[in-house]
């Protein structure tokens, strides 16, 4: 972190500042981050010295950076115009496909202390939604970031350019390509982890990306000796056929909205009739299945034997599977094979595949010394045992008034040993998304279970309105109010849980 285009973003997360600090170290850092950090390691992720929670000191010169930054975002509505707000680099494309070129661009007037950043145009496109949708649904730590939408001089109607955050190491189909030897699994097991988490947020916010492959995943930092300081996120979500957030302009018959990635295709998207319906989460699930593939594969082409895509539609529509790499295990191949179910309602969800693989390491660590695993890593299975909803469970909140018709006696509701009912995290504190909240209420809309949090600060890009439906169903603070998904909430329990419990031991070994 030596160029002053990183001066805004935390060296442990990749993310812009909300609250930096600096270490004994002289380093800055987000407050979050590095107070986790050093709970776990007790030394400077940078110079690996001896710190300590009680010496971070707030960098305000910093953080008023950081602000100016944003209020500068807000202050253009989050639309920029080419070569007056910023500019391309001289030079050829960065990258250019079908329908799709991405230029190197700087800021004007240009200040070395904003991010990198780079314009995506996408040919055939216009933007269904306002530009600060974009940023916003941009504002998660393993999807690129989204400044806003530049408008060219000609106003060309006919494509759209999205200003975006640089990824220095380029997208993942490069750095597996580029390697002679397949990633460590441990390693893809991280990214697999990554990515599913941003998929869980796109799901969640009813967006559909279409086009998850290693060319659509971004490396923004890679450690191949410790998976902790790997950083990738998911780009080009949602320019697909029937996408909902983009588009296709009348003018280009051909676009690559239209174009459909056969290869990575789940079955019910290859049909004849496809509809707007088929496109779902459980399709961007099957998908992952063949990025995960790929990635073993080291980038090779999916169905690599088969030179003719309508005889891939084939085999995919009868069910048949990639076969499996050699260095992938049988038990993350089990869980790799779960999501190429020909029945979509057979896959798993994104939720479910993320504690796929926290379940299996956890079963890894374990058969390799069980003797010696302490009590923090043993999974609570929480989100597996989540009790049982009845019709009437629609609405609860911490209000009495809120409950009346729809709230269920919590001794109805079966709970285990370490779950809670939903009664019972109603008013329940919990950190989430790296911030303190409070679980203010609970409700199912459109099949979808959810928790109604409110943070102890503002958060930027939510409303406290449900991303189902669009509706406030519990009273949220707007600035603070948001829902998540019910299971995701469950495990940032479990994990502050099996933190208090880690950090417990290690007291109690100190002590001893």
């Amino acid at each position: 972190m030596n160029t002053s285009e990183d001066a805004l973003f935390c060296p442990i997360t990749l993310e812009l500042f909300h609250d930096p600090v600096v270490a004994q170290d002289g380093h800055t850092y987000e407050r979050k981050a590095i107070e986790e950090w050093i709970r776990k390691n007790g030394t400077s992720p940078i110079t690996n010295q001896r710190i300590s929670l009680e010496h971070l000191v707030p960098n305000y010169a910093i953080k008023k950076m950081v602000d100016h930054f944003e209020s500068s975002l807000q202050k253009k509505n989050f639309q920029y115009t080419l070569d007056v707000d910023v500019k391309k680099k001289k030079g050829r494309p960065l990258f250019q496909t079908f329908g799709k070129t991405i230029y190197s661009a700087e800021w004007l007037p240009n200040d070395d202390s904003r991010p990198e950043i780079i314009l995506l145009k996408i040919d055939g496109a216009r933007a269904n939604k306002e530009a600060s949708f974009y940023v916003d649904l941009s504002r998660h730590p393993h999807i690129v970031r989204t400044f806003g939408l530049v408008h060219e001089d000609d106003s060309d109607r006919n494509s759209i350019i999205l200003l975006q955050e640089y990824a220095s190491e380029g997208s993942l189909y490069e750095l597996l390509t580029e390697r002679k030897t397949p990633l460590d699994e441990k390693i893809l097991i991280e990214i697999f982890s990554q990515v599913t988490d941003a998929m869980s947020y796109l799901a969640l916010n009813n967006v559909v990306h279409g086009d998850l492959a290693c060319r659509n995943v971004l490396v923004f930092r890679f450690d191949e000796k410790d998976p902790r300081n790997i950083v990738v996120k998911v780009t080009d979500f949602g320019l697909s056929r029937y996408s909902k957030i983009y588009s296709q302009t009348t003018i280009t018959a051909r676009t690559t909205l239209n174009i459909i990635p056969k290869r990575y295709c789940a079955p019910e998207i290859l049909v004849a009739n496809v509809a707007v319906d088929d496109y779902t989460e459980k399709s961007d699930v099957y998908s992952m299945g063949v990025l995960m593939w790929e990635a073993y594969s080291r980038g090779a082409i999916p169905w690599s034997n088969i030179e003719n895509d309508d005889d891939v539609v084939r085999r995919v529509r009868n069910g048949d599977m990639l076969p499996k790499p050699a260095n992938c295990s049988p038990q993350y191949w089990n869980i790799i094979t779960k999501t190429w179910n020909k029945l979509p309602n057979q896959r798993p969800t994104f939720d479910q595949l993320k504690r796929l693989f926290q379940d299996q390491l956890y079963q890894t660590i374990t058969s390799a010394s069980k003797s010696t695993v302490p009590e923090y890593y043993k999974p609570d299975n929480s989100t597996r045992n989540s009790p049982t909803m009845t019709p009437n469970d629609s609405t609860r909140s911490e209000h009495p008034d809120d409950n009346r018709g729809t709230s269920v006696s919590s001794k109805n509701q079966p709970t285990t040993d370490t779950n809670p009912s939903i009664d019972d995290m109603i008013g329940k504190p919990v950190q989430f998304s790296k911030e303190l909240c409070i679980i203010k209420g609970y409700v199912q809309c459109q099949g979808q279970e959810l928790f109604a949090l409110e943070s102890e600060r503002s958060i930027t890009g939510y409303d406290g309105r449900c991303p189902k439906c669009n509706k406030p169903h519990v009273v949220l603070n707007k600035i603070r109010g948001f829902y998540a998904a019910v299971n995701s909430v469950y495990d940032a329990l479990r994990r502050q849980k099996l933190e208090k419990e880690r950090l417990q031991g290690c007291k109690e070994a100190d002590a001893s």
